[in-house]
């Protein structure tokens, strides 16, 4: 290939990135969710997509996300501290956090097992995968111009989305960008989570490609930390120093 039809390919795809980006507005409004009532998946504007989808996951990224209080759907609020990264080791909180609980995740009390302070095995910070996908079969039109989509999986998915990446890279040799896959709804005791399989051959590298862009600045989008309120209840001290003595044996 010439690098003059190089260079026009780079100018385009950055222009069609550019344009994209101004197309899906912020990540927020383009989640895809599950309803706890019923195990549907919901897209933007409460549309109903069914318990599986076919999607290609364009890009991922780990996020952890700590909350200092339970959720109020009539005060909602950001995390207190949040970390968003690629290598887990290494994650960080963000700059502007309200709540920074540690300089490094790995050895946060809140990211220890055992810390909730609700109690059980669980995490005070609940650690996600972060996808920017796109729907397989709405590119079954050549016509159609590709959509990122968010979905945020659980620490129950955890599991299941990376053994899918690994498959990904075991299969086809790169990212799961490479790949098609299907994600379900799969119900348990007492909630509903999302699993994923069924991988095959991405035909449509090309027309996704230039999401990557694009899907990286969806990924790093952070919340409005102005909105935070301090709390009136800190999660019990003995709990706090558990963790922190875990993380110090580590």
């Amino acid at each position: 290939m010439a690098k003059t039809d190089l260079a026009r390919i780079e100018a385009d795809l950055a222009e069609r990135a550019k344009n994209l980006q101004q197309q899906i507005g912020q990540g927020e409004s383009r989640k895809i969710t599950v309803d706890q009532k019923d195990g549907q998946l919901v897209g933007p504007g409460n549309l109903a997509l069914g318990d599986e989808l076919r999607i290609i996951v364009v890009d991922f990224c780990t996020t952890n996300r700590y909350y200092d209080r339970g959720y109020d759907p009539q005060n909602p609020m950001p995390p207190a501290c949040m970390a968003v990264g690629d290598v887990i080791a290494e994650m960080v909180p963000e700059d502007g956090v309200p709540g920074r609980q540690s300089d490094l995740c790995r050895t946060c009390w809140a990211n220890q097992w055992e810390s909730d302070p609700k109690g059980g095995r669980g995490k005070a910070c609940k650690n996600s995968r972060d996808l920017a996908v796109v729907m397989a079969d709405e590119l079954e039109d050549p016509d159609a111009e590709p959509e990122l989509f968010l979905i945020s999986c659980s620490p129950t998915s955890l599991k299941s989305f990376d053994a899918a990446a690994a498959q990904s890279y075991r299969i086809f040799g790169g990212t799961p960008i490479k790949a098609i896959m299907t994600v379900r709804v799969k119900a348990t005791a007492n909630y509903y989570n999302l699993q994923f399989g069924d991988l095959e051959a991405n035909p449509y590298i090309e027309r996704v490609y230039p999401l990557l862009e694009v899907s990286a600045d969806m990924l790093g989008r952070l919340p409005d930390f102005t909105s935070y309120e301090e709390p009136k209840h800190l999660p019990p001290q003995d709990v706090r120093n558990d963790a922190r003595r875990a993380a110090a044996k580590r």
